[in-house]
């Protein structure tokens, strides 16, 4: 359990660093795979896809 806890804290921190470095965001998503980008717009593209 604490490791999860861990995990979900790591993952707001980082949330709230992107929040506040919009350039740091843009910059990060420019540096994933092609392949990554395509599933991740596959996944959640569609407004009415339950996710």
């Amino acid at each position: 359990m604490e490791n999860q806890f861990q995990y979900i804290h790591s993952l707001a921190k980082r949330f709230s660093w992107y929040n506040d470095q919009p350039k740091e965001l843009f910059k990060a998503l420019k540096e994933l795979p092609a392949e990554t980008l395509i599933q991740v717009t596959d996944e959640y593209w569609n407004p009415d896809a339950n996710f």
